[in-house]
């Protein structure tokens, strides 16, 4: 079936509008970051941001949160102290889940298929920690298909990713057992390429 949310995003939204977008949600989440002032007050949380940010919708077009999604994620890739953007997001999801699970899965896609070779190390390394920082705290909620598709792609910059990221949500949690029950689709590949991670400290650099 057609998104007709993304559809109006790929097709209503020109570049002014997301760059107007985009900017506004640098904004706003330079001015929500958590901070303690000179009097002990603590101001600003990735909640509070998250509010701030979905408020757009308001007078936006229909499809906004691709172009929150879009600007937050470009965010995390440049920015390698992105635990505030990634809790941003976060709360995101929490606040629109269908909304922003969708087109966060249609973003990942397309990061991961058009634009992940030609990520720096760095930039690779920041998306893969969101990305299992996302996926712990959703209870490792993902598309099966998308696993099924990433796994065709065989030993370049995409398939580190992967890697790295599994590596990431082996560290945080007790058996591998955990994210082959509740996060890979049966008979996955990656189960195979996770049990070799178990016992490797780190993913070598594509």
């Amino acid at each position: 079936p057609t998104n007709e949310r993304l559809k109006s995003y790929q097709t209503e939204f020109n570049i002014s509008d997301r760059f107007f977008i985009g900017q506004t949600i640098r904004d706003i989440v330079t001015c929500q970051e958590p901070m303690v002032t000179d009097t002990g007050i603590d101001k600003g949380s990735p909640k509070a941001a998250a509010e701030a940010v979905w408020s757009i919708h308001h007078f936006a077009k229909v499809g906004v949160e691709y172009a929150i999604v879009e600007t937050l994620l470009t965010l995390v890739v440049q920015n390698e102290s992105h635990v505030y953007v990634s809790r941003v997001l976060l709360e995101l999801t929490r606040l629109e889940p269908k909304l922003f699970a969708t087109s966060i899965a249609a973003a990942m896609n397309t990061l991961f298929e058009d634009y992940m070779p030609s990520l720096s190390i760095a930039a690779r390394s920041n998306l893969s920690r969101w990305f299992a920082f996302h996926l712990i705290h959703t209870d490792y909620q993902w598309p099966a298909s998308y696993w099924t598709l990433w796994a065709e792609y065989k030993s370049d910059s995409r398939t580190t990713f992967v890697l790295e990221t599994l590596q990431i949500l082996l560290e945080n949690v007790n058996s591998p057992a955990t994210i082959i029950k509740e996060c890979l689709p049966q008979d996955s590949v990656w189960v195979d390429q996770l049990l070799k991670l178990r016992d490797t400290p780190a993913v070598p650099d594509a």
